[in-house]
């Protein structure tokens, strides 16, 4: 007779290995969470409210919509890292 932790293991296919639980899958829902709001966010209210009073509207939409699209590509990144343990 197998155990459970045997049992669990006959399941699941060759190289995966569990995951940590609902604990590190929160943490890491949570840490993307907040750092979409302050990149999606605060950043570029931040930079329309400075950069309003200091360059021309067409440099200051160009500005912003760097910083949203450098943004996304890194929280592209981050998210593919995040997931990239649950696999392996």
């Amino acid at each position: 007779m197998r155990t459970s932790a045997e049992q669990a293991e006959a399941g699941r296919p060759e190289g995966v290995v569990s995951g940590g639980g609902w604990g590190s899958d929160l943490a890491r829902s949570g840490l993307v969470l907040i750092l979409s709001f302050i990149g999606f966010v605060l950043v570029p209210d931040r930079l329309v409210g400075y950069l309003s009073l200091h360059v021309v509207p067409r440099t200051r939409d160009a500005l912003v919509l760097l910083w949203v699209t450098a943004f996304f590509v890194f929280m592209s990144w981050l998210f593919v890292r995040l997931q990239g343990g649950e696999g392996r």
